[in-house]
């Protein structure tokens, strides 16, 4: 059996971008038919020491309203100057917040993950986002990808529904 559309679907919170061209405000994404958000992060290596910093929000709407904080404690992560397939993940821990700071990283390329089960979501809040903060003034090349996983429904991927707002 295929998974995607079955068990996982995919969703951009920011097409990659420069990141040091100013702060990006990541897509809405609705999480009631996923039990489960990994925000990926995708980014190439600056020459400068300035650290990719996310901002995590959870909503009660798909546009407007106020965002409160998504908290998380960890997240994952495979870098390194040179990228090549063969580095395994670690697991980077920090204070519970909403702010996750990928420290030491300018300098790497790399694949981070921020997991997201969504019974951890404030109750009444349906959908989340990840904002970047400016990193910096050398350029730094990343992307962002929500990868919803745990289906609720579950569909050939031509029909699945639209997940951004």
């Amino acid at each position: 059996m295929y998974k995607f559309g079955y068990t996982f679907d995919l969703a951009p919170a920011i097409v990659p971008v420069d990141l040091s061209g100013g702060a990006q405000t990541g897509k809405r994404v609705n999480l009631r038919q996923a039990q489960n958000l990994n925000i990926v992060v995708f980014k190439g290596l600056e020459a400068g020491t300035d650290d990719p910093v996310l901002t995590l929000n959870q909503w009660q709407a798909q546009s407007g309203g106020a965002a409160a904080a998504l908290n998380v404690d960890h997240y994952w992560t495979k870098a390194a100057v040179s990228l090549t397939g063969t580095q395994g993940c670690t697991k980077v821990t920090m204070a519970s917040g909403r702010t996750v700071t990928l420290t030491t990283q300018a300098a790497n390329q790399g694949i981070y993950v921020v997991e997201i089960n969504t019974k951890d979501l404030t109750e009444g809040y349906d959908y989340a986002s990840v904002d970047t903060a400016d990193a910096g003034s050398t350029a730094q090349l990343g992307g962002i990808l929500y990868v919803l996983a745990d289906l609720v429904t579950r569909r050939d991927p031509a029909n699945m529904p639209a997940w951004l707002y």
